[in-house]
Parts: C-alpha cells; sequence; structure tokens
C-alpha cells in the first residue's frame, strides 16, 4: 500500500463524497486525476485505501457532478435560510423572522387563541407596539405563511437541481430573488 503521505503531498483538489458509512470516494485532482477510495471507522480514522484503478473521466464526470449538486443544494438550503431569516412586512410594520422572532410570534399566537382578550405587547425594530388577537393573529399567520413559501421555494429549486435545469449558484441566487 501507498504511503498516505506521499499520496496526499500531490493533491491539488480533493473533493470527498460519501457512500455509506464507513466509506468515501475522493476525488484528487494534480498533474491526473486519480480515484482513492478511503474506508474510515465511525472516528475518521483512515483504516485503508485503494488508488488503483485510475478513475475513467466518464467515471470522474459522475461523482463530480453529484458533489457539485451536493455542494449546490447546500448553497440552496443557506439561501433558504437569508430569505426565511431576513424579515418581512405586515400592514407596513417590518417583523423580524430569525428563528428567535418565530418562536416568539407563535407563543404570543398560541396565547391569544387561548386567550383572545389578552393585549401582546412587543418590542420591534420602530419601537414597542400593542397588540390586540386579530393584529397578533395576523402577524403570526404572515410569518407562517412566509416561512412556508422559503421552504416550498427551497423544494422547487432543489429538484430543478436535481433535474440538472439550475447548475449555479447565481441561478439559485435568482430564483430566491424573485
Amino acid at each position: 500500500m501507498p504511503d498516505t503521505a506521499d499520496a496526499s503531498a500531490a493533491v491539488d483538489q480533493r473533493t470527498t463524497k460519501r457512500v455509506s458509512a464507513n466509506w468515501s470516494v475522493a476525488i484528487m485532482q494534480s498533474a491526473g486525476v486519480s480515484y482513492v477510495a478511503e474506508a474510515r471507522d465511525e472516528a475518521g480514522e483512515l483504516l485503508g485505501y485503494d488508488i488503483d484503478p485510475p478513475l475513467t473521466q466518464s467515471a470522474y464526470d459522475v461523482v463530480a457532478e453529484e458533489v457539485q449538486r451536493a455542494q449546490l443544494l447546500g448553497y440552496a438550503a443557506a439561501a433558504r435560510y437569508r430569505k426565511e431569516t431576513g424579515g418581512i412586512s405586515v400592514a407596513g410594520q417590518p417583523i423580524a423572522t430569525d428563528r428567535e422572532s418565530q418562536a416568539l410570534i407563535s407563543g404570543a399566537f398560541a396565547l391569544v387563541q387561548q386567550q383572545p382578550q389578552t393585549v401582546i405587547r412587543f418590542k420591534t425594530p420602530g419601537g414597542f407596539v400593542t397588540l390586540d388577537a386579530a393584529q397578533m393573529s395576523a402577524i403570526a399567520i404572515a410569518v407562517a405563511q412566509h416561512v412556508q413559501a422559503c421552504f416550498a421555494l427551497e423544494a422547487d429549486v432543489a429538484a430543478d437541481i436535481t433535474s440538472g435545469e439550475i447548475i449555479t449558484p447565481a441561478e439559485i441566487d435568482a430564483a430566491f430573488a424573485a
């Protein structure tokens, strides 16, 4: 078996794709294209590897496409999160939609559902506001619809990535900018 230090020293770029709990396929590029199958235990310790045979260009392309798809899916998830937590406007008022605000709004909504006479006091970027049950419900519903629309958009973008219709981060950005 070749020396691990020698094998990794010549690598200019390495991309790894997990294929099972203990195996990953690493694409290593240097002067040429090489294939390395690594076996690792649950702690990530290298158990062994095989560098023979070299990966054919067509096989490399398939794995590289899968790696690119995984990267694009991760980029789409990050774009969804930014849009989801970026805030909305309800009746001209800015409403924060970060995860903590979503939880506070959901809690206040649950309270006014059980006790409609409750007056809610919230701190907004513009200062404190007093909300009745109907106003709190409108905000909570708008926030929930916004969050769900963000996840629905991510699902559509993910389907387009999987089908090959979306192949660049710029296309993902355009989808989330709309």
